[in-house]
């Protein structure tokens, strides 16, 4: 049987292991004033998007996912051909409508698929997944990167869709947040108040970074930190001692908003490409999608790992 992936712009992998896995893209638009972006997970065009000052511009960004009938046309287009049965992960389903047009998708891809392959002379059933991967950015990246390396391993599809339950809720993902105007500016344009006026003035006035985690449904900040470089130190700092002691993933995934050669210089990126190296598992670094951007602010730097437990330290 022949089993693809499908995921969304906003999962956080390096363009060569999507290339590797034959990982096909959604496109997510991305809209800032008069100019617009189609975020294809392309690395050209994500440097013009972050070297082009667009940072300012973040607080009225508008992303649109694909549609239904979008997603419909890329299935019967190329993948009822391609495979036989397809995994589509999609980013937290709060913070897109992507997870839904994929479910109301997936119904007329079963009922249309037929007639496709019959022309294409192609025998057998099709079918396909839909999860909503309930993170974000290399959060997805973690999941995604797990389910690749099922296929490549020859697992079932019954049994990669039994694990892919678990793989989702172990993930956990960490964010150095550097822009809080802009993470503000979003989280009141969905109406969620997850930072006050007074904190926003207070943190700003104190270059105050918060590392945000979201890991078994939840979604919050567990450290307070004074600057990004130290911020961003500290969450790398985190990271690594939960992954030495209770990692379950093969891969841990780390996004920036920018050139990923800007992070080298840190010692806990250093540290952690020591830690994965003890521990077996792979590290992969990729550029943050515009999506993610837009959300957290351009310079925003995250890690990602599979655990089924989290011991503060």
């Amino acid at each position: 049987m022949r089993i693809g992936i499908v995921t969304d712009a906003t999962c956080d992998l390096p363009s060569d292991f999507i290339k590797a896995h034959d990982i096909e893209i959604l496109p997510v638009t991305v809209r800032l004033g008069d100019k617009v972006f189609v975020d294809e997970r392309d690395f050209d065009t994500y440097m013009s998007f972050y070297e082009g000052g667009w940072g300012d511009k973040f607080h009225d960004a508008e992303t649109a996912p694909f549609t239904v009938e979008q997603i419909h046309d890329v299935f019967l287009q190329k993948l009822v051909k391609k495979f036989d049965y397809v995994f589509c992960v999609t980013v937290w389903k709060d913070r897109s409508k992507i997870f839904e047009n994929a479910t109301k998708a997936s119904f007329a891809i079963l009922r249309d698929y037929r007639k496709v392959r019959a022309e294409a002379d192609i025998k057998g059933p099709f079918s396909m997944r839909v999860i909503d991967s309930n993170t974000l950015g290399p959060g997805i990246g973690v999941v995604v990167a797990e389910i690749a390396r099922l296929i490549q391993e020859g697992v079932p599809h019954d049994a990669i869709r039994r694990q892919a339950d678990t793989i989702v809720r172990n993930t956990c993902a960490l964010l150095a947040i550097d822009d809080l105007a802009v993470v503000r500016a979003r989280a009141t344009k969905r109406g969620e108040k997850s930072i006050g006026l007074g904190a926003y003035l207070l943190a700003n006035a104190l270059d105050i970074k918060p590392i945000m985690r979201r890991y078994h449904d939840v979604n919050e900040p567990i450290a307070r930190v004074l600057g990004f470089d130290k911020c961003c130190e500290r969450m790398f700092e985190i990271a690594c001692e939960q992954i030495y002691h209770r990692i379950t993933s093969s891969y841990v995934v780390v996004a920036y908003g920018g050139n990923p050669r800007e992070i080298e210089h840190y010692e806990g990126y250093k540290k952690l490409k020591e830690v994965c190296a003890l521990k077996g598992v792979e590290l992969l670094t990729a550029v943050s999608s515009m999506s993610l951007s837009v959300n957290i602010g351009q310079g925003g730097l995250a890690v990602a790992w599979g655990t089924d437990e989290w011991k503060a330290s």
